[in-house]
């Protein structure tokens, strides 16, 4: 039997662990950088934390869009970065360590994604390869340019994944495979920055459809696909595809907008400003968590058709209060 003595010294471990990962510092004009802020939860993540009292730094794709403008009014400081190239991200991550100056930087998150709807067959090249270049190596990217930088101890870099990247949903697999290599890689580097006295989490955001442009151009995608796909594959799929297209013909740009949620700013704040961050940090509602953690227990058939016809029902009413798109993607 365990002594008292022991049983009670364990519970005062464990309640002083959680009380600790409770604890928040002040935001003081931390410095957080935010990599893809032009719209989404980069945009209203930036939104949060600039009146939280943190000072935001805006990593913008398009530095004259819309996007920029409203965080620039609302007193963040833009920096164009394209993910894409290297000497892009080298140069952004520069300047945000100059304009951070003897503060350095807090916090960096990498908001930046790509997602292409489609079947693996149906992608061209170029669209698989943009989403791991993005989604993936802009990442590691963006970590080798602003670790360095890095406040020490306590700085920390916060990735965006998705529960896409641990269940299965047809037309989202290669944006999912990515997804999944973003989660390896969050928990690769944490184990090796973890001796320099900085940290790195994954951050799984919610209610993002209703202001993200993240399929704002999948019309022009759809229309790509087409245009490459061959004979063979037109023959066998002709008529799924064009079911296809006609549920994705509604999505378009959407201008971008804060999210306001509740959930949505403690999770920002918690990985931002906990003292001894968590290793995952989510926004995605309750009922959303359970229906994925019980989906596993169904037969793999079932469980694949009720995550199937959860996402074609919603893009077919197109219903984006009712589907939560970064809950699933």
């Amino acid at each position: 039997m365990v002594p008292l003595w022991l049983t009670a010294l364990a519970v005062a471990a464990l309640a002083g662990l959680v009380l600790r990962r409770r604890r928040r510092l002040p935001a003081d004009g931390r410095v957080v950088y935010i990599i893809g802020a032009d719209t989404g939860f980069g945009f209203s993540s930036a939104q949060h934390l600039q009146r939280a009292g943190c000072r935001v730094l805006a990593g913008c794709l398009h530095a004259d869009g819309e996007g920029a403008r409203l965080l620039g009014q609302a007193g963040c400081q833009v920096i164009p970065v394209d993910v894409r190239d290297p000497d892009s991200v080298t140069a952004a991550a520069a300047e945000a360590a100059r304009l951070a100056g003897d503060a350095r930087l807090w916090a960096v998150i990498y908001n930046a994604g790509v997602l292409v709807l489609g079947h693996v067959a149906w992608l061209t090249e170029h669209q698989a390869r943009h989403m791991f270049d993005v989604n993936v190596l802009g990442a590691v990217r963006a970590a080798r340019a602003s670790l360095p930088a890095l406040a020490r101890p306590g700085g920390r870099l916060l990735l965006v994944g998705s529960p896409c990247g641990s269940i299965p949903c047809q037309e989202v697999a290669v944006y999912a495979a990515s997804k999944a290599a973003l989660a390896a890689l969050a928990a690769g580097l944490q184990m090796e920055v973890r001796a320099s006295g900085l940290h790195v989490a994954l951050v799984t955001p919610g209610d993002m459809a209703t202001s993200t442009n993240i399929l704002g151009r999948q019309a022009e995608h759809v229309q790509l696909m087409w245009q490459h796909m061959d004979a063979d594959t037109r023959r066998r799929d002709g008529a799924v595809f064009a079911a296809f297209r006609a549920r994705l013909a509604g999505l378009g740009p959407r201008p971008p907008a804060v999210l306001g949620t509740p959930r949505l700013r403690r999770a920002v704040l918690r990985a931002v400003l906990d003292v001894s961050p968590l290793r995952h940090y989510t926004a995605v509602e309750l009922g959303t968590q359970l229906w994925l953690a019980l989906s596993w227990l169904l037969p793999r058939r079932l469980q694949e058709w009720l995550v199937d016809a959860r996402l074609h029902y919603a893009l077919h009413r197109l219903d984006w209060d009712w589907l939560d798109l970064n809950n699933l993607i």
